[in-house]
């Protein structure tokens, strides 16, 4: 509990707004999440987070641009705490895999961590794969031939 008042107060320091006042472009929870998925980045990821933009703060402590814009997206997608652990284990799985296969790992965008955090059953369904076949194997065989025929080949 006292690591989610600490990223409570952390939160207050970066906003342009006042700190009691809700920010009007995104609610606490994403603005809370977006902390926490920035710092477990900073964990999984080190310096290619800086790299990549993915820092909380700018120079004048004000939220980075890419920071606001996170916390927009988790907002408009209603995240949830459970969404973001689920994200997580999964982007460390996508890690443990592609290091296994010594493939380079980057911290993902926005919306490649949301895909992370969608369940495996949702995002089983963007991809259906082929239907079945329709036609017996002599059907496929004499559609070939007709094919053939009408194209003179």
């Amino acid at each position: 509990m006292k690591q989610v008042t600490d990223i409570s107060n952390l939160s207050r320091i970066g906003r342009e707004s006042k700190p009691n006042e809700p920010c009007k472009q995104w609610g606490q929870e994403a603005e809370a999440l977006t902390l926490g998925i920035f710092a477990r980045f900073g964990d999984l990821f080190q310096n290619k987070c800086k790299v990549q933009g993915i820092v909380i703060f700018d120079d004048d402590d004000k939220y980075t641009e890419t920071f606001k814009l996170w916390c927009v997206k988790l907002d408009q997608t209603k995240m949830t705490v459970e969404g973001v652990a689920q994200g997580i284990k999964h982007l460390e799985e996508h890690i443990r895999d592609s290091i296994r296969s010594e493939n380079e790992v980057w911290p993902p965008s926005y919306a490649e961590f949301i895909g992370h955090c969608q369940k495996q059953k949702e995002r089983g369904k963007l991809w259906k794969g082929l239907p079945r076949p329709t036609m017996t194997d002599e059907q496929k065989k004499e559609a070939m031939r007709k094919l053939r025929s009408d194209l003179k080949i």
